[in-house]
Formats: C-alpha cells, sequence, structure tokens
C-alpha cells in the first residue's frame, strides 16, 4: 500500500492530491459496517459481546484502502465470518466527500487516540474502545484475511496470559515475561513506554541483554509520544502549537533514523499546511541529502514539492520532482506503484495547475498564507 505502512499520515496528506488522485471511491460499507460514528459501534458491541474492527481508509483517494474494501470486506465469505467476532465500524478520511463538521472531529478524535499515521489502518479493540492490534491492508484476499484476524485474536490471548505470568514473578523473569509479551506481531500491549522501562529496570546490569535491546526503543517511544502531540495540534488546526511542541522535543538527537525522519516529516507538514511552500521546499532540499533517513521517507518528502509546481503551473517542475523522487527508491514498492501510473498521475497534476489559484492576492501563483484560513 503506497502510504500505509509508509509511515505517517503527515505523508498521505502531502501525497494523496498527486500521487493518488486517480483512485475512486469504493466503500464497501453494509448493513454489517457501522460509518463514521465510533460512539455507536462501541455501544453495539458492548451489548452484543463482541470487539471491535475499526477501519481508518481514506475512501475518494487511497488506492490500498479501497484494494482493502474490494479485495476482503466486500467479500462474501467476509461478510459472512467478521461479524461474528466484531462490529465493523469505518471512520473515513475522504478529499472530496461531503462530511459534517462534527463526523470530522470525531474522526480526528479518533485518529488522534489511535495514532494513525498512514492509511489504511485497522484497529482491533474491545468495546470499551481499548485497542489490542493494528495492522491493515494484507494481499490474497478474504479467506487469508479472517485467518490473519483468527492470529490475531489468539495473540491477544497470549499478549494477556504473559501479562498475567508477569504479574505473579519478579526479577529477570518478569522482564524475559514481559519481553515476550511486547514481541507478539501486532498485538498492542498498554502503557508499552512504562513497560519497558519496567524491563530497563529489572535488567539494570544487562544480563538478559534487556537493557540495551529497550533503551533505544524507550527513547524512540518518548519521541514519538512528543511528535504524537504536535500532530493532535495540527489536527486541530493549531500550527503555532505545533511548531512549539516539535521545538521543545528533548532527546531528538538520540532517536533512530526513522524516528528523525518522522520529526522531519511533521516539520514539512505544518509548513505544508499553512502552505508556506518555498520555506518547506528549503527544508526538504536540507534532508534529501541525509542518507541516514530511510528511503521511503525522503521519496515521500521529495514528492512533497510536487505542490509547490503545482501551485507554481509548472509542468516541467512537476515532472522533475516526480521522477527524482521515485530514483530515491526505484525498487520499493511506492516507487514502483507511482512509476506505473506516471501517465495519469501526470494528466491529474496538469488539471490541477489549470484551477484557479485560491487566496492569490499578490498574482506570484503561489496561495498567500492566510493565519485564519487553513485549507487548501
Amino acid at each position: 500500500m503506497a502510504l500505509s505502512t509508509l509511515r505517517r499520515h503527515a505523508a498521505a496528506v502531502l501525497t494523496a492530491g498527486v500521487a493518488l488522485a486517480t483512485a475512486s471511491s469504493a466503500l464497501a460499507v453494509d448493513e454489517n459496517w457501522i460509518l463514521d460514528d465510533l460512539a455507536k459501534a462501541k455501544q453495539v458491541a458492548a451489548e452484543q459481546g463482541k470487539d471491535l474492527l475499526i477501519d481508518f481508509t481514506g475512501s475518494d483517494w487511497c488506492i490500498w484502502c479501497i484494494r482493502l474494501d474490494q479485495e476482503v470486506f466486500a467479500q462474501s465469505e467476509f461478510k459472512a465470518e467478521a461479524p461474528k467476532n466484531f462490529v465493523l465500524v469505518a471512520l473515513d478520511f475522504p478529499n472530496q466527500k461531503e462530511q459534517t463538521e462534527a463526523v470530522k472531529k470525531a474522526n480526528r478524535e479518533a485518529q488522534e487516540k489511535y495514532r494513525i499515521e498512514g492509511f489504511p489502518t485497522v484497529i482491533l479493540a474491545d468495546a470499551k474502545g481499548e485497542a489490542w492490534a493494528r495492522t491493515g491492508y494484507r494481499p490474497d484476499g478474504a479467506g487469508p484475511y479472517l485467518k490473519h484476524l483468527a492470529e490475531l485474536r489468539a495473540g491477544r490471548e497470549k499478549r494477556d496470559a504473559l501479562l498475567a505470568q508477569a504479574k505473579a514473578t519478579e526479577g529477570l523473569e518478569r522482564a524475559r515475561l514481559l519481553d515476550e509479551a511486547l514481541n507478539i506481531q501486532d498485538i498492542i500491549v498498554p502503557d508499552r513506554n512504562g513497560v519497558m522501562e519496567t524491563i530497563i529496570a529489572l535488567d539494570a546490569e544487562n544480563e538478559a541483554g534487556l537493557r540495551e535491546k529497550y533503551t533505544q526503543q524507550l527513547i524512540d517511544g518518548r519521541v514519538r509520544d512528543a511528535l504524537a502531540a504536535a500532530q493532535a495540534k495540527m489536527g486541530g488546526d493549531d500550527f503555532a502549537g505545533a511548531e512549539a511542541a516539535l521545538a521543545a522535543i528533548e532527546g531528538l538527537e538520540k532517536a533512530s533514523a526513522d524516528v528523525r525522519g518522522e520529526y522531519q516529516m511533521a516539520r514539512v507538514s505544518v509548513l505544508y499546511f499553512q502552505q508556506k511552500y518555498e520555506q518547506m521546499n528549503e527544508v526538504i532540499a536540507g534532508l534529501l541529502g541525509d542518507e541516514e533517513m530511510p528511503a521511503d521517507l525522503r521519496m515521500q518528502l521529495s514528492l512533497a514539492r510536487m505542490e509547490y509546481a503545482i501551485q507554481k503551473k509548472d509542468m516541467a517542475m512537476a515532472e522533475r520532482i516526480f521522477d527524482e523522487s521515485i530514483a530515491i527508491d526505484p525498487q520499493g514498492q511506492m516507487a514502483m506503484m507511482l512509476g506505473s501510473q506516471r501517465e495519469m498521475i501526470m494528466m491529474q497534476v496538469k488539471q490541477r495547475m489549470e484551477e484557479p489559484v485560491p487566496h492569490d492576492h499578490d498574482g506570484d501563483g503561489v496561495p498567500d498564507h492566510d493565519p485564519e484560513d487553513h485549507g487548501g
């Protein structure tokens, strides 16, 4: 999926209008699904004694969301089996489809609560809304997806058993049990940072190698918590607050390359949402040469520059940026998907260039920044 585990919702927003504009809407919602109403879904789950399957989707722009709908959720096998264990709820983040302000606000709050950073993301949670697993698009259709959901339910049971065992023991044995619980694939452990702190304290001399293992992960976890707080402010259009939160993040120099890349993406996002495209391009230019930053993140950052080319109505610039971006990671999944659709994408870019530029009072082809207007 082009943007789901390519990690950041910021990147999805930055590239949705360019790279994914050719997708058509296809939200597979029927009588089994509750649309854009998590509160109602929680109530139904409590009444029926079921868990929640929460699909965070972009129904009219996200290619891999649409594929998940068509290949899995719309299939009769999934429709027959999944509702036996889950109340299904879709929370949509469209580019074009109309939504009430109340729905937008509620969906954004859910996005912040579950730290949704890419689309599609599927959260499995109990009836109270406490998440216990995170997944997304998977290939091969409904049958394998249902098997995957069953494996996740088994993983949750294993997690709970390990946490109960850990609670009843002490020392390195407790640390080992907590370590095993943290490493069940796709399973969420409550208060992960707190659990890592406990493991580090229990293995203070690094006898089991766990202090060394979790020290870096804990640094990254704390930085990600701070990034989530900044992203929440962005979600509420508080860009000054987001900039202040980013500037106040501590421990960034000790964070992993992945997390530093996420921080830079957040910086770019703040500038993008404020339509400060020239300043955004300057920041990106300084980042693209950082070989420690993962290639897919550098490609997303590079693609963000296309918005400036669109606003400037410079087709040659847009084509150059697109090709430079693909060249960063030409064998990557995102690059291959975009490369195969280059002609359609450039047609969409040209169409956008033909639209009038909003708020262009000085005639430079770029929207003038209005602090009271955070729209496009």
